[in-house]
Order: structure tokens, then C-alpha cells, then sequence
């Protein structure tokens, strides 16, 4: 996921990159699949994810990007940055190295291991039994709203 993060913003200087994988089983292990770890190094971004989670039935929740996690994937004399992303902080530690090709701008890294899992009900008209889910789609299409329409969203 480095080069296409660091192309993407060498090439086209973006204000704010949200990148969307499976990184560990940290998120997963942790939530169960029951809501997306949302990484981000702004608190403006994550409230807009949060609001658009809420809105569209996509839980979201805000995972620990801290200083701790950083050294211990960049903290070594022998190289640059570790993506040894084992134990049961795997998914922090994952963020952490992908933090550190975003070194300028708002950035939230959606951990979506597990919540793209099949339907068990299917009581909400557009996630019919046993069919996936498409999560988090909805939720970054209504914060991609959010953020080009402000004073619309706001209503």
C-alpha cells in the first residue's frame, strides 16, 4: 500500500487521503467484525466518518494512532520502518506504518477486516439475507458528501 499512498500524493498533492484495506487481525479480533477501526491523524476527519457512519448504519470506531506505536515501527538503527505487524496490536501497528508514508496532510485508514461479512437478517431492505454487505461503500459516499457539501450536510 506504500507506493500507490506515496505516488498518489507525489503525484496529485491531495489535502486528505483515506485508504480502505485489511491490514490485521487486531480490528477484527477486537470488534468481531461488528464496526469498521478507523485510524486517522485528524480528529475533524474522524468526526465526519463518525457522522457518516451513523447516518448511513456503518458503525465506525476510532483505533489508536499513538506515539507509541510509531516508535515501536520506526524506532531500530537497522532500517527504516518495521511492518512486523504481529500480536494482538497488529492493526495499530499496521496504521503506524502506514502513517508514516502520509507525512503531511489528514489522512484515516479504514480497517475493514470482517465487516464485509454476509447478512444474517436481512432487515434493512437493501442488505438482503445472506448477501454481502458492501460496507463500508455507503459511508464513503455519504462522507465524500459531507466534505465536497458541508452546508448541505449540515440539513
Amino acid at each position: 500500500m506504500a507506493d500507490p499512498m506515496l505516488y498518489a500524493q507525489n503525484t496529485y498533492k491531495p489535502r486528505l487521503v483515506v485508504d480502505v484495506a485489511t491490514l490485521g487481525l487486531g480490528v477484527v479480533r477486537g470488534l468481531g467484525g461488528g464496526a469498521t477501526g478507523v485510524f486517522s491523524n485528524s480528529h475533524y476527519i474522524w468526526k465526519q466518518l463518525q457522522k457518516a457512519g451513523s447516518l448511513t448504519g456503518d458503525r465506525m470506531w476510532r483505533l489508536p494512532l499513538w506515539h507509541y506505536y510509531k516508535k515501536l515501527v520506526t524506532d531500530n538503527v537497522s532500517f527504516d520502518i518495521s511492518n512486523d505487524g504481529v500480536g494482538p496490536a497488529s492493526s495499530c501497528l499496521a496504521a503506524a506504518v502506514l502513517h508514516e508514508f502520509v507525512p503531511c496532510v489528514d489522512w484515516a485508514h479504514l480497517d475493514i477486516r470482517g465487516v464485509g461479512m454476509l447478512t444474517k437478517f436481512g432487515t434493512v431492505p437493501y442488505l438482503l439475507k445472506n448477501r454481502m454487505t458492501g460496507r463500508p461503500t455507503r459511508t464513503l459516499i455519504q462522507f465524500l458528501y459531507q466534505m465536497a457539501c458541508p452546508d448541505a450536510a449540515q440539513k
